[in-house]
């Protein structure tokens, strides 16, 4: 089966090319690619080649696929693979929390989203991180992996009880949170988690950019916030002489919860 792909030989050194996929093992999966959106740390890994930690040191020989946000179709599934057959569609969860630090998209050679097909190593699937996928559009699932970094954002969150020394996980019941330079994919995925996952009665969401902000205003909006019980506000602090103040005196006294995007 043969793949056209973009391989990272170096540091900047990116290769558009078609090239024969080994035969699947019987541990194995074949997926076709359909969609793969582009993170910023696929970014750093270009830019870093072999320093970055995830990638390994002999790329120059053997060249990874980037990218890890791929949603797609099985193609073929080894004969000692359960629960998956051909035509079902998968997105990867490319955090294998190993202790090599290699994940698909940064470390493999057969393995990344930008991609047409891949192999699926017996790694991906011993670890739980090829999922089953019922979205409507692929390029929804390529955005499952963008979300639940969000997600672990939330949950990162937490408070203490200072009367019983019980420590409370994710954002405060009911409090304020500033999305910090929140109008770029990530902030706004944060925004739109505020009122249900996040709790919160107040959300302020700032920028330095206006076209930004009312991108996000457009697909995050505050009357969507407000059916679900949460003030959603916008605020571009480019004009402002004192931004700090400016924010503390519309929150009413400061934030429960911050986000730095």
């Amino acid at each position: 089966m043969k793949t056209t792909a973009v391989r990272l030989y170096g540091a900047n050194d990116l290769r558009i090319e078609t090239f024969e996929l080994p035969e699947i093992t019987d541990d194995e999966i074949l997926m076709r690619v359909v969609t793969d959106s582009q993170c910023a740390s696929t970014y750093k890994a270009v830019k870093q080649g072999t320093a970055h930690k995830r990638v390994p040191a002999d790329i120059a020989e053997h060249p990874i696929i980037i990218g890890h946000e791929m949603c797609g179709e099985i193609v073929k599934v080894g004969k000692n693979v359960s629960g998956w057959k051909e035509g079902q569609h998968a997105v990867i969860q490319p955090a294998l929390k190993l202790e090599s630090g290699y994940d698909p998209g940064y470390s493999y050679r057969y393995i990344g989203g930008c991609s047409t097909y891949v192999v699926v190593p017996k790694i991906v699937l011993d670890r739980g991180c090829l999922v089953h996928y019922e979205g409507d559009g692929f390029f929804q699932g390529s955005l499952v992996e963008s979300l639940g970094c969000v997600l672990r954002g939330y949950k990162g969150l937490y408070h203490p009880d200072y009367e019983t020394y019980t420590r409370f996980g994710g954002a405060k019941k009911g409090g304020k949170i500033a999305i910090l330079g929140g109008a770029g994919p990530m902030g706004i995925g944060t925004a739109e988690l505020a009122p249900g996952y996040g709790r919160a009665s107040l959300a302020v969401v700032t920028d330095v950019n206006a076209e930004r902000l009312a991108y996000a205003e457009k697909k995050c909006s505050p009357a969507a916030a407000a059916e679900k019980g949460t003030k959603l506000v916008y605020v571009n602090t480019a004009g402002m002489e004192n931004p700090e103040e400016e924010l503390i005196k519309l929150s009413d006294g400061g934030f429960d919860d911050v986000f730095v995007m």
